[in-house]
């Protein structure tokens, strides 16, 4: 068989034009646009060049991409348990909603309170995933105090909450716009995302997760803070 020089930038290029055409695709079709989430433990110079470059393919081809920054000495079960929790956070709908059939009719907002508490209670009964519990119990909880179910403030909610709490409002705010505004280009999405962040930041959110988020997406905005 004869060896065939291939060009890796063609074929790049072929394969983010399909995929700009698919992610194009759902947009239209299905009102779904694919979204990459990273967490970037660390300040290391390669890894931060890496994540930033993958934020901009991201971009390219119409994904939506968010990066949350943690501590260089953030263990490693830490960054397991804000994973789990990302996935679980909202486990406790089902098991609040169970537990309200039982009493009859029941308001969404009583189990909207329910459903943080609850389903920490529902994970911390697996081993394996009892790291995320408090951070389930938290997530709805906000900078200033004005959150649920405990009212915390400031540094006593655990950092992945902080965390959940910033990209769940985050994303809930995006559908809200794209409900509003179907056809809204992605760069002035984000712009109106950048906005909701700094109008609330050391308000409703932690200002240093706020602040790692804007560096990513708009490093001028991401000044210290």
């Amino acid at each position: 068989m004869t060896a065939r020089i291939i060009n890796g930038q063609e074929i790049a290029k072929e394969i983010r034009a399909e995929v700009a055409t698919e992610v194009a695709r759902l947009k239209a079709g299905k009102e779904v646009t694919p979204g990459l989430a990273v967490v970037l433990v660390g300040d290391d110079p390669a890894s931060a060049t890496y994540v930033r470059n993958k934020g901009r393919a991201c971009a390219e081809v119409g994904i939506f991409s968010e990066t949350f920054k943690l501590p260089a000495d953030s263990s490693q079960e830490e960054v397991e348990a804000i994973r789990e929790a990302a996935l679980l956070h909202d486990i406790g709908y089902i098991g609040a909603r169970q537990a309200m059939g039982k009493n009859g009719s029941v308001s969404q907002e009583k189990i909207e309170s329910l459903h943080p508490a609850t389903g920490a209670d529902m994970v911390s009964t697996v081993r394996l995933l009892s790291g995320a519990a408090p951070l389930i119990r938290s997530h709805q909880e906000l900078w200033d105090g004005s959150g649920y179910p405990q009212g915390l403030k400031g540094d006593t909610i655990p950092l992945g909450s902080r965390i959940l709490s910033f990209v769940e409002s985050l994303e809930n705010m995006r559908d809200r716009i794209k409900k509003e505004e179907p056809r809204i280009p992605e760069g002035s999405l984000r712009l109106k995302l950048e906005q909701f962040a700094s109008e609330n930041i050391d308000i409703l959110f932690d200002p240093q997760v706020v602040a790692a988020y804007l560096v990513e997406t708009s490093p001028s905005m991401g000044a210290p803070v």
